[in-house]
């Protein structure tokens, strides 16, 4: 029986690229259609522990959050990638003149 093209997973919404403030918060959401579906999170082809949910939440940035990252949403049926970049930012204030 051939495989379906509705059985394998579909990315609808693919993680957008983004600049963070160095101390502040950022998310990354990757929203997929399929059955019995399996998220798992990579940086520089990297597994990140425990990041299996649709959101990935890289709290308090600091310059090691900065890089790419990937997200493979797989089922039984087979799996796709999508690939966003964060760069972390640090805003340097202008010294005020009297």
């Amino acid at each position: 029986m051939p495989c379906l093209l509705s059985e394998v997973p579909v990315i609808k919404e693919h993680p957008q690229s983004c600049s963070v403030q160095l101390g502040k918060d950022c998310k990354l959401f990757c929203y997929a259609v399929g059955k019995n579906l399996r998220y798992r999170w990579y940086k520089r082809s990297n597994p990140l522990d425990g990041e299996t949910t649709s959101v990935l939440h890289i709290r308090k940035a600091d310059v090691n959050a900065a890089g790419r990252y990937s997200c493979v949403v797989a089922n039984e049926k087979g799996s796709v990638v999508t690939w966003a970049t964060i760069d972390v930012v640090s805003i340097i204030s202008s010294p005020k003149i009297r």
